[in-house]
């Protein structure tokens, strides 16, 4: 049976969060920085958080970082890339990845205006 009484009544006044992901240029910034410390990973495959290198170890601080410009909670992972093939996905993570790889491609800048500007 459903909620009775007060609890029932929607208010209009309760701050919700936003259904959609804003993706700030502050986001996009950190985002970029990430997946180019993937690059950099040294860590052994043996999955011991212990002997993490040093890419990784600045990845998870621009994690919370991209999870407070996200509004999102500091704890759980911000994307998953799907060419990880982890042992449990998480399907937002895997979704919130898609909208970043959208944005990142979308907001490039071209280097130069002309060629000889070179």
């Amino acid at each position: 049976m459903g909620l009775r009484g007060r609890h029932a009544v929607p208010l209009a006044n309760r701050e919700q969060y936003p259904r959609e992901l804003v993706i700030t240029d502050a986001a996009l910034r950190v985002y970029r920085r990430m997946r180019r410390l993937e690059l950099r990973c040294e860590c052994p495959d043996d999955g011991d958080l212990e002997t993490m290198c040093a890419a990784c170890t600045e990845w998870w601080e621009l994690q919370r970082q991209l999870a407070r410009s996200l509004n999102l909670f500091e704890g759980m992972v911000v994307y998953e890339d799907p060419a990880w093939q982890s042992y449990r996905p998480f399907q937002c993570a895997i979704d919130r990845f898609h909208l970043l790889e959208r944005a990142a491609k979308r907001t490039k800048e071209p280097r130069f205006r002309y060629k000889w500007e070179k």
